[in-house]
């Protein structure tokens, strides 16, 4: 359905792949310790809340679509993702549930109901925090520093399903917080969504009606 194509198209928009310049390959040995900082600092992460500039980069038409919003998310299952501008858009994931509302009509799927919609949800919950990283069964780990003095993990995708949806997937880490800053997707037909994520607050409270629509 065209909702469910929807939901898809805006997991993919906030799953997205850094175009560097100027990467530097890490050795092994760094980029495993890497790896594992950043997943301890993720698994620490119970809840995040943060602002968020998304420019979207069609390769056909040379143009470029920003918009702004807000993400909450919870540990475990928990996502809410809101654009306030241009328009008012805003999913949220409750566990098995995924709600998409646009201010005028909303609808709730089961995503238990399709296979690629639970491998999208617990990627983009991953890619917020940094948890997927590592993750060898969805993709293939590049680790680079940046001139920022930053890393960048570069991520393909393994999985065929995957392989279809989007070219590759990269994270960049701030060297402060060895949290994600920003991510962006690169998808097969050139398309590019960047992220960056703005006054990022962890572990604050977080009411359980955040992830309700009302």
């Amino acid at each position: 359905t065209v909702m469910n194509r929807t939901f898809i198209i805006l997991f993919m928009a906030a799953v997205a792949a850094l175009a560097v310049t100027a990467q530097t390959a890490m050795p092994q040995s760094q980029a495993k310790e890497l790896a594992e900082r950043i997943n301890t600092v993720a698994s620490s992460i119970s809840t995040m809340q943060c602002g968020f500039e998304q420019v979207k980069e069609l390769s056909i038409l040379k143009d470029r679509m920003v918009s702004e919003g807000t993400m909450c998310y919870r540990s475990p299952n928990q996502l809410r993702w809101e654009y306030t501008s241009p328009y008012a858009y805003r999913f949220i994931l409750d566990g098995d549930k995924v709600t998409m509302d646009n201010g005028r009509t909303s609808n709730t799927v089961d995503i238990r109901s399709s296979h690629m919609f639970q491998e999208i949800a617990r990627i983009m919950m991953g890619s917020v925090t940094g948890r997927c990283i590592g993750e060898g069964s969805d993709f293939k780990a590049a680790y680079y520093t940046s001139p920022d003095g930053g890393w960048i993990v570069r991520l393909t995708p393994v999985k065929k399903q995957l392989k279809h949806m989007f070219k590759d997937v990269a994270l960049h880490i701030s060297a402060t917080t060895s949290m994600v800053s920003e991510i962006e997707m690169t998808e097969n037909n050139g398309d590019r969504t960047v992220i960056r994520f703005k006054d990022i607050k962890i572990n604050k409270p977080l009411d359980d009606s955040v992830f309700k629509v009302h």
